[in-house]
């Protein structure tokens, strides 16, 4: 069915709608507790809390809900023996939000990826690190105003 679809779109000249790309851009809170979350849905694991006015840096959408990235002060971890002087062991490491196994998974770690951390003083087994790339978290849409481009935030 899909070739016959694409046979008719290429012999008539149409084309498929152009979908438009997702600009980042600074996101100001509209309300106190506003909850950050793990995934975009509300059973999700609650990451932190913010409040009004708190900048957020906006790098996606997800149906009803913003993804952000990781403020600035947020620590993710690794269990250290998947690690060997800095270089990930293993594939698909679990990066977790706090030191322990039933902890939220936040990211994920492929073999041959370098890392940098320190050991967690919480537990030794664990190494504290900040959040890989392409970390994100989820905010609902209805509690963030654009402030301005992603350079705002910076500023």
């Amino acid at each position: 069915m899909r070739i016959f679809i694409c046979l008719l779109a290429c012999t008539f000249g149409f084309t498929a709608p152009k979908q438009e790309s997702f600009k980042p851009f600074t996101g100001k809170l509209l309300a106190n507790k506003v909850r950050i979350r793990a995934k975009a849905d509300l059973e999700s694991p609650i990451i932190r809390q913010i409040n009004k006015n708190d900048l957020v840096l906006v790098i996606g959408e997800e149906s009803d809900s913003y993804a952000i990235e990781p403020m600035n002060d947020t620590k993710a971890y690794v269990f250290r023996s998947y690690v060997l002087d800095n270089v990930v062991e293993a594939n698909r490491v679990n990066v977790r939000l706090e030191p322990h196994v039933d902890a939220p998974i936040i990211a994920q770690l492929q073999a041959g990826q370098k890392i940098s951390g320190n050991v967690c003083a919480m537990n030794h087994k664990w190494l504290e690190i900040t959040p890989p790339k392409g970390t994100k978290f989820y905010i609902s849409k209805e509690y963030i105003s654009n402030a301005g481009g992603p350079e705002y935030l910076v500023n």
